[in-house]
């Protein structure tokens, strides 16, 4: 009987043939779920102390920055060295981070404790009209600004505003330039985080999500409420997949976001997920974009992390399944590699497998391609494209009520053979009871052999690398009541 592996769905009955109920260190793909990529280190300096936000900033001739922020500074990567590029001692923090944003050959960073800072090169400086910003983000000739705090109207959770277009320093409200600002009331709550999406905008709050449209003069931008009680309480848990956000929610959801109205994804993992969630942290959440495989990692603190990033669900877009691949970060970056070559990076090594641990088909090797990354808790940036590592999953509970079932033998149908792997059988008697571990077995020949009888049997197979789609499951019917 071969049971094809269909997908993680922990909230899902756990009889339903094909469903995996506990996954580690797998993500999906097309085929079945693969070894999640380990990670490899840039290579590159660690900041001095804790990051509070990064960012790649793409400039108009197609070359791009690297910007991390700290809590009192700002540095800019070069040469794998992290240059200080701050203009003034400035006041992030873990609940205070930094935003980003490119207008143009100009580069944005803002954080709520200080005017919006710019730099075309070389140190930063602050726009002295601008307000301080919780988030800031650019549309067309436009620099938008949320959950503001300015000597005109003071602190302002829910207020935004847009520079005089085409002037990311003019900041003085003016309908003839264009410039203005407003306030988004209608549903309580900051705005957490302003995200372009084609040429609008979208404001989230907690609970709550605007789009924002141009009409013009004299009001410049329209925003009007979507309907419903969706939003996102994090600065950075939104990912833009090009025709869509891809964000979490308030309520422990996952969301899709096409202009037009959310659109729920995250089903099968949604009690599952918010029963791990550290809610209190949620606000927290950072996200990054993996867009050679379709992929968007959301990383979470954990009830047993203590607010720190520790977990991570990872979704595939093509084929709307979830998969987990946990690590612990300080935030998260779409980094963009100059590329690298044997000659040039490796040429003082026998072998391209004695110098590196980047899979030999990722996207790194490919000049100027976003590698999806992180900082850690080293303060230095990791690549998320290592050859995959170890990893479990759970099956359902293959059985009957009326009948009992001898398991002898169970083959994988690996894609990709992994370096090494094991099947832990459990079973029972009677569904409700107690699962019984059993016998511990090691792959070998192409399966795992072990017998056992009893009405519900449960494995849980694990390994080092490869991808599997399924298990042909060598059963015969022993009995029945």
């Amino acid at each position: 009987m071969l049971i094809k592996l269909e997908q993680f769905a922990p909230d899902a009955d756990f009889t339903v043939p094909g469903t995996i109920i506990d996954l580690d260190g797998m993500v999906p793909t097309v085929k079945g779920y693969k070894a999640a990529p380990t990670a490899v280190d840039a290579g590159s300096a660690a900041l001095a102390s804790e990051c509070f936000g990064a960012a790649v900033l793409r400039k108009l001739d197609n070359t791009t920055r690297v910007i991390a922020g700290t809590a009192t500074k700002l540095y800019e990567l070069s040469s794998g060295a992290w240059s200080d590029v701050s203009g003034a001692a400035y006041n992030a923090a873990a609940d205070v981070r930094w935003s980003f944003a490119q207008f143009g050959n100009v580069s944005l960073a803002s954080t709520k404790g200080d005017k919006i800072q710019q730099s075309s090169s070389g140190a930063f400086a602050a726009i002295s009209a601008a307000p301080k910003a919780g988030t800031i983000e650019t549309v067309n000739q436009f620099v938008f600004a949320g959950n503001t705090n300015d000597t005109g109207f003071g602190d302002s959770p829910d207020r935004w505003w847009c520079c005089a277009e085409g002037d990311y320093t003019d900041w003085t409200p003016n309908t003839n330039t264009l410039c203005v600002s407003g306030r988004l009331t209608s549903a309580p709550g900051r705005i957490n985080l302003l995200k372009r999406l084609g040429d609008g905008i979208v404001a989230y709050k907690d609970r709550s999500m605007f789009i924002g449209s141009f009409v013009g003069a004299p009001e410049a931008w329209s925003f009007q409420e979507i309907p419903g009680q969706v939003g996102c309480p994090s600065p950075q848990g939104v990912v833009d997949i090009g025709a869509a956000h891809l964000f979490v929610g308030n309520d422990g959801n996952f969301w899709m976001f096409d202009g037009s109205r959310p659109t729920p994804i995250g089903t099968p993992i949604k009690e599952w997920f918010y029963s791990n969630l550290y809610s209190e942290y949620a606000y927290r959440i950072q996200s990054v974009h993996d867009r050679a495989n379709a992929l968007v990692y959301f990383f979470y603190p954990s009830t047993s992390g203590g607010g720190t990033l520790d977990s991570c669900v990872v979704y595939n877009y093509r084929i709307n399944k979830w998969g987990v691949s946990d690590r612990t970060i300080e935030a998260a970056i779409d980094y963009v590699s100059g590329g690298i070559t044997y000659t040039s990076t490796y040429a003082t090594t026998t072998t391209f497998s004695a110098a590196s641990s980047v899979s030999f088909e990722s996207q790194f090797l490919t000049n100027g391609q976003p590698v999806p990354s992180y900082i850690d808790t080293s303060h230095a940036i990791q690549f998320i494209n290592g050859v995959g590592g170890s990893w479990s999953l759970t099956t359902n509970d293959f059985g009957d009520d009326a009948q009992v079932t001898t398991i002898t033998q169970v083959r994988p149908r690996f894609l990709t053979a992994p370096s090494t792997s094991t099947l832990v059988n459990y079973y029972r008697m009677t569904m409700g009871d107690s699962l019984t571990t059993d016998a511990t077995t090691t792959l070998g020949s192409g399966r795992y052999d072990f017998i056992r009888a009893a009405r519900w049997h449960r494995f849980v197979v694990s390994g080092t690398g490869g991808e599997i789609s399924g298990l042909n499951v060598i059963a015969e019917v022993s009995g029945s009541e």
